[in-house]
């Protein structure tokens, strides 16, 4: 058998397994691996049960080589006797495979699972979503890249880049279309809006603040080198509950670039965390808060 030959076999083993735990509703994050791990014990037999695939319906050299190396495990006794499932190395080979995962998601998981002091709780309305948003995408990291509406030359720009973050977050499903839309209609000006969110800074553990007269932050940086650990929480307080997909992870990280890469020089005095590197730290911090999501 070549490895190819055997990942086609071990793929439709995968695939069966991540489509029980949809219809489910436990595929929490691309990880089947984790998700897996996240449930209870009777659950994750139940569902690896019903994805698995008896064993008769393989070719018999085939099943016996896959279940000598370790790919497959025997369940034995079924109605239509024995059956085969995926051995959990299995599962996460193809999850990295099939979600772009490595072995640094793996560990990223755990560090946040069991060696965080603070796990997300507060749930963000649509307008706080906005904000913060917004401030994520024009990189208002510190007082020298801040949203300031005191300009009110660029205050029409700051308006422009809140309303199609407002449009992406409905488009990405990280606001619901008619929560967004009925919330957003009360006031298309960021200024408006962002004195009414009296909660974010305490949803968020005072990492948004204010600084000034109309002008806002997010405390993410120090010397201006941006703590990961601190915008991947942002990102797991914007993406509660949000179903994003690791290929989503990609497309949406690839829309905010776009918003700020065509708004930086008509808001920003400089050139301050809009740099390749920022912008790999932005897409680790959302791959890391999907993948570690609750």
């Amino acid at each position: 058998m070549t490895e190819e030959e055997r990942k086609n076999i071990l793929r439709k083993f995968y695939l069966k397994l991540k489509d029980t735990l949809l219809k489910n509703k436990a595929l929490h994050g691309p990880s089947c691996f984790i998700s897996l791990i996240k449930i209870s014990s009777n659950k994750r037999d139940q569902y690896l049960r019903e994805s698995s695939i008896i064993m008769i319906r393989l070719d018999f050299t085939e099943a016996k080589l896959l279940l000598k190396n370790n790919s497959l495990m025997k369940l034995e006794g079924g109605y239509e006797g024995d059956s085969l499932i995926l051995t959990g190395r299995t599962i996460w080979e193809f999850d990295k495979i099939e979600n772009d995962l490595s072995e640094d998601d793996l560990v990223s998981y755990f560090e946040q699972k069991d060696f965080q002091l603070s796990n997300v709780s507060a749930k963000l309305t649509a307008k706080e979503k906005r904000v913060l948003m917004t401030l994520i995408a024009m990189r208002c990291f510190d007082e020298l890249s801040s949203l300031d509406l005191n300009n009110k030359t660029k205050n029409k720009y700051w308006d422009e880049v809140y309303e199609q973050i407002n449009n992406t977050l409905i488009d990405y499903r990280i606001n619901k279309k008619t929560d967004a839309l009925e919330s957003f209609k009360r006031s298309t000006t960021i200024e408006h809006e962002i004195i009414r969110v009296n909660d974010l800074t305490k949803k968020t553990f005072q990492l948004f603040k204010l600084i000034g007269n109309k002008e806002y932050v997010l405390d993410v940086s120090t010397n201006e080198e941006i703590n990961q650990e601190k915008l991947q929480y942002l990102f797991k307080l914007l993406l509660y509950n949000c179903r994003l997909s690791a290929k989503d992870s990609h497309d949406f990280h690839n829309e905010l670039l776009l918003i700020t890469h065509n708004y930086a020089s008509k808001l920003k005095e400089s050139s301050l965390y809009t740099d390749v590197q920022t912008d790999g730290i932005i897409f680790e911090s959302i791959k890391g808060a999907v993948l570690n999501r609750l």
